[in-house]
C-alpha cells in the first residue's frame, strides 16, 4: 500500500487516523480509540470530583458528575450509533463511575 498519494499537485500523506469534528476513526472506520478517549476523560474527571466533594453539596455534586459524563456519553453514543453499534456498550460502562460521587 502508498503511503502517500498525489491530489492537484500536492502530496497528502495517510494517516492511520483521522479526527473529525472530535470523532476520532482509524483506517478501518472504528472507532475503538475515540470510545477508549471518552472512557478515559470521563474517568479522570469523576476521580479528580472525589477529590472536592466534601465541600460540594450533593445536589452540586450530582449536577457536576452529570455534567462531566453526559454530554461526552450523549454525543458519543449518537455517533457510535451511525458507526459502529458495539462501541456503545463500552461507552455506557463509564456510567458506573457515578457511584463515586454518592
Amino acid at each position: 500500500m502508498h503511503s502517500s498519494v498525489k491530489l492537484v499537485g500536492t502530496t497528502l500523506q495517510f494517516s492511520d487516523k483521522v479526527n473529525l469534528l472530535g470523532v476520532e476513526l482509524d483506517q478501518a472506520l472504528t472507532m475503538d480509540r475515540h470510545v477508549s478517549s471518552i472512557v478515559s476523560f470521563c474517568n479522570f474527571h469523576m476521580r479528580a470530583l472525589r477529590h472536592i466533594r466534601p465541600r460540594l453539596t450533593l445536589d452540586a455534586a450530582k449536577s457536576v458528575a452529570v455534567s462531566i459524563v453526559h454530554v461526552r456519553i450523549s454525543i458519543t453514543v449518537t455517533v457510535c450509533s451511525l458507526v459502529r453499534r458495539s462501541a456503545t456498550s463500552t461507552v455506557y460502562s463509564v456510567s458506573g463511575t457515578r457511584s463515586l460521587v454518592w
